[in-house]
């Protein structure tokens, strides 16, 4: 399978569970990992977040109104417009963008606060 197959089968899997992903709640360890992380931000300064693989944009949201400048990139046109019509600046893109973007993301980084971040940030790669 081509890297063009799995992204195709990605954004019509992700599609698929739009509406699901919009009306489940989150479950409360993710809730918790979210706000570890924002907090985490708040001690080191920081003043925008960009997250990979935004889908609709339910973490978002959630980040945009604590404050935060956010960026969502995601596969789906269909979460990328889920999070637009949440006011939220989002983009369709690849995380793996390559060296002409100047960043290659090779795992998305969720909430990881503390040595998981330093072990996740190996795996994105600055040329």
């Amino acid at each position: 399978m081509t890297r063009a197959e799995r992204e195709q089968d990605l954004i019509t899997y992700y599609t698929g569970e739009l509406q699901a992903r919009v009306d489940r709640d989150l479950p409360e360890p993710r809730v918790a990992r979210r706000t570890a992380y924002l907090d985490r931000l708040r001690c080191e300064n920081r003043t925008a977040v960009l997250e990979i693989g935004c889908g609709p944009g339910r973490d978002g949201e959630a980040i945009a109104a604590a404050g935060f400048a956010y960026t969502g990139v995601d596969l789906s046109p269909a979460s990328v417009e889920a999070c637009r019509g949440l006011g939220l600046r989002a983009e369709v893109a690849s995380a793996r963008l390559g060296r002409r973007h100047g960043l290659r993301a090779w795992a998305v980084l969720q909430y990881s606060v503390g040595r998981r971040i330093a072990r996740g940030a190996g795996a994105v790669r600055r040329h």
